[in-house]
């Protein structure tokens, strides 16, 4: 008998229901897909697409965020500051970054203490410190050297170990620490590029052309020519004119083969071909020596005092000279 009374009780509930969220099913089904919006004149879809992808959502570290702050040159320019010794952080935090392994790191700040007049105390690089003692108390500092987070690079912390640490005084002592640091960095890459500028003039630079009696020289003929006369001034070579326009340089050389040598003469003497003889006025020791440009290489050759191509043994050993000082 509660069945009827039940059903009717479950209609009207659903009634209501139906008043609070209608069915919109019918309607739904209905529906029709409406064309896309259309964008304005002054704003194109791909300038929209291409500023969604180039915004990549990258990341960096605060210490790089401090960085860009500092030097807004390193991403307008490339500049690479974890290249050479730098500060980082202020106050207690502060910190110099070098890009060197930590051993070689560690002799260079104890010759730097050794500079200032300041013995050290205790040290154990196993451990990563070393303190320091000096006239007064003030000039008690220790700093720590540890391996930095990247291959071959060490972190620097300096600070005072007295009852009344200044800490201003313990920043001046650590930036001088840097400038003394930077130097020595900016020595080694001027000695390492150095090396660099004498590994590229290598031999393989010169050629001997024409069973030798003509030199290849892979530089363009102001490059050559410069090269050609800085080894004629400095080897001693007795150069008596030049002309750049014909690309000439007009020299004395005594064949030391074919010169008379004395009993008690060594082989020192038989290569002082630069020796100025003023009374030897013999027109064999005069020749000329020719640069002709070919495009980014320069050719040398031999000529008599006639202008004429050279080819004699004498010449050939002249412009052999001539190679061998060109690529010292």
């Amino acid at each position: 008998m509660w069945i009827i009374p039940l059903a009717l009780g479950g209609c009207s509930i659903f009634s209501a229901l139906d008043e609070l969220v209608p069915d919109n099913t019918k309607e739904y089904r209905k529906a029709q897909i409406l064309p896309p919006l259309d964008i304005p004149p002054d704003l194109s879809a791909e300038a929209i697409r291409t500023n969604i992808i180039e915004d990549d959502g990258g990341t960096a570290t605060y210490l790089e965020y401090q960085e860009q702050g500092r030097n807004p040159l390193m991403d307008i320019y490339g500049v690479e500051s974890d290249r050479k010794p730098r500060l980082e952080g202020e106050g207690e935090e502060q910190r110099l970054l070098v890009p060197e392994d930590q051993k070689k790191v560690w002799e260079r700040v104890r010759s730097f203490w050794d500079e200032n007049g300041l013995e050290i105390k205790a040290e154990d690089i196993r451990i990563g410190f070393m303190d320091t003692t000096g006239p007064s108390e003030q000039d008690s500092y220790r700093v720590r050297i540890e391996r930095g987070e990247t291959p071959r690079s060490t972190v620097i912390h300096l600070k005072q170990i007295t009852a009344e640490p200044d800490l201003r005084q313990a920043e001046t002592m650590l930036r001088r620490l840097a400038e003394y640091l930077g130097a020595l960095y900016a020595q080694d890459l001027a000695r390492a590029e150095q090396n660099s500028r004498r590994t590229t003039a290598s031999p393989s630079r010169i050629h001997m052309l024409d069973g030798g009696t003509a030199m290849e020289m892979a530089e363009d003929f102001s490059r050559a020519w410069r090269q050609v006369g800085l080894v004629l001034d400095q080897k001693g070579f007795s150069v008596e004119d030049r002309n750049r326009s014909r690309g000439v340089y007009y020299i004395r050389y005594k064949d030391p083969f074919t010169q008379p040598q004395e009993a008690d003469s060594g082989w020192f003497s038989k290569l002082a071909f630069w020796e100025d003889d003023e009374e030897d006025e013999d027109e064999q020791s005069r020749y000329q020596i020719k640069l002709i440009s070919d495009g980014a290489a320069t050719r040398v050759v031999i000529l008599d005092t006639e202008g004429r191509r050279d080819e004699s043994a004498t010449a050939k050993r002249l412009l052999s000279l001539l190679g061998e000082q060109l690529t010292e």
